[in-house]
């Protein structure tokens, strides 16, 4: 998907105000607004490229539900706003292919639809994993899931799934799994997917058509994350589906908390070795060489003696982003705050010693050319670096001490400056 526009339609100027406001919030959707069907189709003749819309279904000049028609002819997902809500009504919406139904009768169900919206756009990066050995299954269920815009990758049985995931591992955020298959059933296929991946890195849902209740219970106990008997209505299936999603992206969130620097977004100490031992282990294993940098802010209490301590938080923020520029290939470099004002670079490449000393020089330059400002004050800063080389014989705690003792000698020597060692 590369459009980021949405479209509302409503006859409420009010409805039309508060929806604009709530979508402008999140910056990455431009929102445009139609007030009825002829102004509506007006927009469509000129320009079908909508990732979504929100459609109030009954209009002054189309008051049957004709826009919902109207927007399904485009393929454009469409999310239902309706004043009322019966039985009727749910059964009409089940055999239609929008998004969802909502009821705008309260500013929650409204703040519902924008967290809707912005689920919708995210899914175009998640892919599903449909395991099942009918084909018309299958297709029904890709059908429903591409409506709200995950990529859907297919598998007959078990095998075929297992060989997909090992493909997309990094794609494939959920598995649907029916039980009773070929060659490989579901039970075995969840057995074989947890010894590989964790509820925390692919959620699971199993489906069986039958009737026993020892099914469900048996794919939670295999380590599945949910269950979905196939007699579900489409609403049931969705809700399923999105909080499975999104308790994998809470996790994930949980996650770059815990490794993440508050104030830089750069890793922290503890995550840094963590990666930083992978990275070397790597690099060795492969022939490669890596390099330490240890790179500490001159003066840095001073500049929080004399501007206060939230120019002393500007003044590291500006560093760190500057570090996620020079160093932003984190195939190859590991970059950390690794307390107060100090960071710490590894790089791991088969590129020559030469070539990083350039780049830790040209951020040394940048750095002191900078200017940063603080309630109204400009502050310029210089930076202290020291490197340690490779060195087969030293492990990364060695190499850490020996780029702290280069960065020592910086110091002592006049800072704003380099010591390889």
């Amino acid at each position: 998907m590369s459009s980021n526009k949405i479209l509302i339609v409503d006859d409420s100027p009010t409805i039309l105000s508060i929806l604009r406001s709530y979508m402008m919030d999140a910056q990455f959707i431009n929102v445009f607004t139609a007030g009825d069907y002829h102004e509506a189709k007006g927009i469509l003749d000129n320009d079908t490229d909508y990732f979504m819309a929100i459609l109030d279904l009954n209009l002054p000049d189309a008051p049957n539900g004709e826009i919902v028609d109207l927007f399904l002819s485009h393929n454009i997902p469409s999310v239902v706003m309706t004043g009322n809500y019966n039985e009727d009504q749910r059964l009409r919406f089940e055999h239609v292919d929008i998004v969802d139904y909502v009821l705008k009768d309260s500013p929650s169900n409204l703040d519902y639809i924008v967290k809707l919206v912005k689920r919708v756009y995210e899914n175009q990066w998640v892919s599903v994993l449909i395991v099942d050995d009918s084909k018309f299954i299958r297709n029904k269920y890709k059908e429903l899931l591409e409506v709200h815009n995950y990529n859907v990758l297919t598998a007959e049985d078990g095998q075929q799934a297992l060989y997909v995931l090992g493909e997309h591992s990094r794609d494939i955020r959920l598995v649907l799994t029916d039980y009773n298959m070929p060659v490989m059933d579901g039970f075995s296929l969840v057995s074989n997917i947890r010894k590989k991946y964790s509820k925390e890195d692919v959620s699971i849902i199993g489906l069986s058509g039958g009737t026993e209740y020892s099914v469900s219970a048996k794919f939670l106990k295999l380590g599945a994350n949910d269950f979905l008997a196939k007699s579900f209505i489409k609403e049931e299936f969705y809700a399923r589906v999105t909080q499975n999603i999104e308790n994998l992206d809470m996790i994930r969130r949980l996650k770059d908390m815990a490794m993440r620097d508050h104030l830089t977004g750069l890793y922290n100490r503890r995550y840094f070795f963590v990666t930083a031992e992978k990275q070397i282990n790597d690099a060795k294993t492969n022939g490669g060489t890596f390099y330490v940098a240890m790179i500490d802010i001159d003066f840095f209490k001073k500049v929080n003696d004399t501007y206060g301590h939230q120019a002393g938080d500007s003044v590291i923020r500006v560093l760190a982003d500057e570090l996620k520029k020079v160093f932003s290939d984190e195939k190859r470099y590991s970059v950390a705050r690794f307390g107060g004002e100090e960071f710490i670079v590894i790089s791991s490449g088969s590129a020559q010693d030469g070539d990083y000393i350039e780049k830790i020089e040209a951020l040394r330059k940048n750095i002191e050319s900078f200017s940063v400002e603080s309630e109204g004050k400009n502050i310029k800063f210089t930076i202290s670096i020291g490197v340690a080389l490779h060195n087969d014989e030293k492990n990364l705690e060695h190499m850490i001490k020996d780029a702290d003792d280069c960065l020592y000698i910086a110091k002592e020597n006049g800072r704003n400056r380099i010591v390889v060692g």
